[in-house]
């Protein structure tokens, strides 16, 4: 089973604050999933979305966005 990440340890390995985790999830940007009334985010998820922020530099092109929202759809269609 996948170890699921809370807002803070998110925050904590993307080094940004916790506000702009909850930002990134509201805008679809970061994939979460919401357990009673927390957020959680699965380490895998989150490892392949730095992984796919880190392969990307200048400017990011609808087709990039697009690409990367494939292969977050694909992980979770994997991962059922």
């Amino acid at each position: 089973m996948a170890k699921l990440l809370s807002i803070k340890e998110t925050a904590e390995r993307l080094g940004i604050s916790i506000f702009t985790v909850r930002r990134l999830i509201h805008r679809g940007q970061l994939p979460a999933s919401k357990i009673g009334h927390q957020w959680r985010l699965d380490q895998d998820a989150l490892e392949l979305y730095i992984k796919s922020r880190a392969s990307w530099s200048g400017n990011i092109t609808l087709s990039k966005l697009y690409f990367r929202h494939e292969v977050l759809n694909q992980y979770y269609r994997d991962a059922r």
